[in-house]
């Protein structure tokens, strides 16, 4: 069973590492698309936040070396809760289909939205642990 937990976390945390690669170097196009959400954020935050790139470029280091930690195996299920709380922001920001005004476009955001759910849910599972007798 050792084996395939170690290939489940590695599995979940290629996405992250992937997706932050992405970002880190290229973040003009998830700044632009975070820019409302961040605008917002700007109004009720008590604390002032950074501009859009230097925020998005944020959360995906954050989400990378958190990967990198859940694929070593360090404290899995605390890196595990830490990456499913990323996922908040980076979906609201990223993936908002209720405000998708095109059509066409709206299932596609729904799907992404979908899919960091179940990653997230995954994520949840995982820091909780077999609490029962198998």
């Amino acid at each position: 069973m050792r084996p395939l937990r170690t290939l489940a976390r590695c599995a979940l945390a290629w996405v992250f590492l992937r997706a932050g690669y992405d970002v880190v170097t290229n973040p003009a196009k998830p700044a632009n698309t975070a820019g409302p959400f961040l605008a917002e954020m700007r109004e009720r935050l008590p604390v002032s936040l950074p501009e859009d790139t230097v925020v998005v470029r944020a959360n995906a280091a954050f989400q990378m070396g958190a990967a990198g930690l859940f694929a070593a195996g360090v404290a899995p299920r605390a890196v595990a809760c830490g990456l499913a709380a990323s996922l908040l922001p980076t979906t609201l920001a990223g993936h908002p289909f209720w405000k998708v005004e095109d059509g066409a476009l709206r299932p596609n955001q729904r799907n992404h939205f979908n899919k960091n759910l179940a990653i997230a849910g995954g994520l949840l599972l995982y820091a909780l642990g077999d609490r029962r007798p198998s």
